[in-house]
């Protein structure tokens, strides 16, 4: 897409004022966290240090307090002891066995030495590793009187231990082969007051910091640990060579002169790190046992020192951090950031032209899966989304730059095309779309006012969903607003060659979606199914599709005996093929239809026509198919008519109570009776029961409905409760609740409310239920029979054996009559009703339950119900229902 000049100005523009700070925020961030990883890994390092350092102190320790103990086994043996107080030749062969024996044991001990009072060697023995020790020759022995060690004898009371520096010095020129460092250890000894002569032990140094040697071998990281004597030189330092370590210059040089801060930190603490500039120092002092009865000597607080150290620029290697390892990558991130934030601002500038810029996505987001056309103000389709291109057939290529007259065949009247100049969303209304395949689809409309950046004049956005209108519904909006109905209709309906049908085809879903279908799936569904039909009826005519439920087809047939058997066979194979379509949902075709053919047919007529004759096949439940007709048009205006009379009805006193008796098969007296809701309209005449429940049942008034005959008949027993009671003592009024009714736990507690307020004895009233309307939920049902019951109120189950084929539930539900449906003894003398009316009775008698008979018109019926014991009849035998006066006069007789 061609930028303008504007388009660069705005990059550039949101670069310098977002892309920038992003990309000096991210770098300061990265900074900050770069140091937090260096601090991490210095404080990781800095403990492995601290424990390497520790492990090493407490080994030399202890190994330290080992030869200070051997020192200490010599001075103090009994041996000694005897030599010091009398200077025998036996007692010094004494001694030189318990040297010999003491330095065959340790591998660690090179000599052991007693110098006499002139500093002239009297005693040595001699000691490699893993070999016994030998008595020194005598030639061997040595003045050391002008040693300083001799001179610390002198000089010192016999609890002073004299500690030399490790070093190849302290082995004073052997010429035994003992080549390594040695660190020696001294004792004076005194007898009586006076200098005696002082106990020397020289250990082998290299086994001293052999355990140094261990640990840095464990260590995988590039730490370097050594030991440290008091002025600073390297003892030793791990992973060289024991006594070649002492001979390197490099070792020989101070620490303190290569950084003097560090004397101040290490000899002020026992322990503690230290940074230089290139090295990162840690320490732990090595410190003689603790005793009492021992001084030291030379006494400067410690023995050595252990500091394990590494390069500071080594620590990116050491943390093994790949951020701090390739300090690159902060700037290859900071760049990618900059070309990635620079990309999203040139996409961003890419939406906001032209067509992109439209305000279209937030209409997409909104009404996501439906239809969405941007028309430019020339009327020619700009944009569309997918759900559009389903509708109509054609893609989006297909369709920018053209006119909207490609699918929009009737366009919108002038008056109703009501879009604001400026932004905002107009009245929704429905509109037709030709799909490519030529058939039709009804679906609603709302409009929105869209500006770009650069045109000053608005798109127009029109958003398409699915269809829900009833052809007489969209009839009557038509007629009322001067909109417009398709005119292909009309054209088919024209023409002398056949007669011509309009077909109003509706599908009955016999049960309910899991959930709503959007846009495109109704869409597919339905124009799978208009080509189907077309197919069937083999016509070039359009398919008119109202709704997915809903479709209007000419058809062409000459012959008027074949209309009813094309008509019954599209049917059949339409509900097929729904099955096939739309899995889960059942599907029943029903179809009314009106002839159209002449020159002078109306497309409002004959649409009204078919709805008419399709509403009348819809609720009589009966058939599939029918013509519409002047009979057809007169039962639906009458039920028109009845709809609309209804508000009234309880108003007026049109609606009454009308009473048939239940009577004793054995003494023909009245037990009781139904009370059955009549209507007697003033211009309508008799309306039928099964003329107006169902219209309360479908406008949602079966509320106001029971609640009116619970009114009625608790009046009537409040007003008669005396004369019912004296000539019936069990006298009972039964009256119906429907499914919705009985669910309702308002009306239970309405009844109950209504017999309180009139002083109505609870035991007078009962209340019918249906078979299916107690067995659908025998759970909820019970609980709604245990709170009737707790009322005071009785309770029947009608139509039995209409429902269920199993008698299971009259052991869980509990009630107090059965009223076996009027079918069963209409088909008397038929075995299978005499064996049913058998069971049960049998059944009814060991549950302790009254039977009642219904639809006894005759004495030969009667007769049968005594022979096989029933409790009750109902019927026009007896009386046919009647109003609550003649139901008095027939208790008075």
């Amino acid at each position: 897409m061609k930028f303008h000049t504007k388009d660069y100005m705005n990059i550039v523009k949101r670069t310098v004022v977002f892309v920038v700070p992003l990309v000096v925020l991210f770098l300061v961030i990265f900074s900050l966290y770069e140091q937090s990883l260096e601090q991490q890994a210095l404080q990781l390092l800095r403990t492995e240090q601290e424990k390497g350092n520790a492990i090493i102190e407490n080994q030399l320790e202890a190994v330290f307090s080992q030869y200070v103990s051997d020192l200490l086994m010599v001075f103090y043996s009994d041996e000694f002891s005897s030599y010091v107080q009398d200077s025998t030749e036996t007692n010094r062969v004494e001694l030189e066995q318990l040297f010999v024996r003491i330095a065959t044991k340790k591998n660690h001990i090179n000599h052991i030495r007693f110098l006499d009072s002139t500093g002239m060697e009297t005693l040595k023995i001699v000691h490699f590793p893993n070999k016994s020790a030998v008595i020194s020759d005598p030639s061997s022995l040595v003045d050391r009187s002008e040693t300083e060690l001799f001179s610390f004898g002198k000089s010192h009371d016999e609890n002073t231990v004299y500690i030399s520096p490790i070093s190849l010095e302290s082995r004073q020129s052997y010429e035994d082969g003992h080549e390594g460092p040695a660190l020696v250890l001294a004792l004076p000894a005194y007898h009586e007051g006076s200098f005696f002569g002082l106990v020397i032990v020289d250990y082998d140094a290299c086994f001293l910091r052999s355990f140094l040697d261990s640990y840095q071998d464990t260590v995988t990281k590039n730490i370097g640990f050594g030991l440290v004597d008091n002025d600073g030189f390297w003892i030793y330092q791990g992973g060289q060579d024991c006594s070649e370590s002492l001979q390197e210059e490099e070792v020989k040089a101070s620490l303190f002169l290569k950084d003097p801060a560090l004397e101040r930190y290490l000899l002020a603490d026992d322990s503690g790190s230290y940074s230089s500039g290139e090295t990162s120092y840690q320490y732990q002092a090595v410190l003689p046992s603790a005793t009492q009865d021992l001084s030291w000597y030379p006494d400067k607080g410690r023995l050595w020192t252990v500091v394990s150290s590494y390069a500071l620029a080594e620590l990116p290697e050491l943390s093994q951090n790949l951020l701090l390892q390739r300090p690159f990558l902060k700037w290859l991130f900071t760049l990618l950031l900059f070309l990635f934030s620079n990309a999203f601002i040139v996409f961003l500038q890419l939406r906001k032209a032209e067509q992109k810029q439209m305000q279209v996505s937030s209409l997409i987001a909104e009404y996501s899966g439906n239809g969405i056309l941007a028309i430019d103000e020339n009327n020619r389709i700009a944009f569309c989304n997918h759900a559009f291109e389903v509708l109509c057939g054609y893609t989006q290529e297909e369709l920018i730059g053209k006119s909207t007259k490609k699918v929009l065949p009737y366009g919108i009247p002038p008056h109703l095309d009501t879009t604001a100049i400026h932004a905002g969303v107009s009245t929704t209304m429905p509109i037709w779309i030709r799909h490519r395949n030529g058939h039709q689809y009804l679906t609603n409309r709302t409009r929105t006012r869209a500006k770009t950046e650069y045109r000053k004049d608005a798109y127009t956005v029109e958003v398409y969903t699915s269809s829900s209108w009833r052809v007489s519904e969209f009839v009557s909006y038509v007629s009322e607003n001067q909109g417009v109905l398709p005119e292909d209709l009309l054209a088919g309906c024209k023409g002398k060659s056949k007669t011509r049908y309009c077909l109003l085809i509706h599908l009955k879903h016999q049960m309910e979606r899991d959930s709503p279908y959007s846009l495109i799936t109704e869409r597919g569904f339905s124009l799978k199914l208009t080509l189907f039909i077309a197919s069937k009826l083999g016509q070039s005519e359009p398919v008119f599709a109202f709704s997915s439920d809903t479709y209007v087809v000419i058809m062409h047939e000459d012959d008027s005996s074949k209309v009813q058997n094309r008509i019954t066979t599209l049917l059949l194979e339409i509900e097929e093929q729904c099955a096939a379509l739309a899995q889960f949902v059942k599907n029943q075709a029903i179809c009314g239809y009106s002839r159209c053919s002449g020159e002078d047919v109306s497309i409002p007529t004959i649409l009204m026509q078919a709805s008419m004759a399709t509403k009348i096949v819809e609720d009589s439940k009966k058939g599939t198919s029918l013509l519409f007709d002047t009979d057809v048009q007169t039962r639906f205006l009458r039920k028109q008519a009845i709809l609309a009379a209804i508000p009234d009805a309880f108003k007026s006193s049109s609606l009454s109570l009308y009473y048939q008796a239940q009577v004793d098969v054995g003494s023909g007296k009245i037990l009781g009776a139904e009370a059955l809701i009549r209507w007697i309209h003033p211009e309508l005449g008799f309306i039928a029961p099964d003329e107006f429940i169902p219209l309360m049942e479908e406008n949602h008034l079966t509320s106001m409905l029971g609640k009116f005959v619970i009114r009625e008949a608790v009046g009537f027993l409040k007003a008669n409760q005396e004369f019912l009671r004296s000539k019936v003592p069990n006298f009972n009024l039964a009256i119906n609740l429907s499914a919705e009714e009985f669910s309702n736990q308002f009306i239970i507690d309405f009844i109950g409310d209504e017999l309180t307020q009139q002083g109505v004895d609870s035991s007078l009233l009962s209340i019918e239920l249906t078979e299916r309307t107690a067995v659908e939920s025998l759970l909820a049902t019970g609980k709604l029979m245990d709170r009737l019951y707790q009322i005071g109120v009785g309770i029947s189950i009608d139509d039995f054996g209409t429902g269920y084929s199993s008698l299971s539930y009259l052991l869980e539900l509990s009630m107090d009559k059965i009223k076996i449906d009027r079918s069963f003894i209409a088909s008397y003398p038929d075995s299978n009703a005499i064996t049913i009316y058998k069971i049960v009775l049998m059944l009814a008698k060991e549950l302790g339950i009254t039977v009642v008979a219904e639809g006894v018109e005759t004495e030969e019926q009667l007769h049968f119900l005594k022979q096989v014991g029933c409790n009750q009849y109902q019927g026009y035998l007896f009386s046919k229902a009647v109003p609550g006066d003649a139901f008095l006069e027939q208790l008075k007789g």
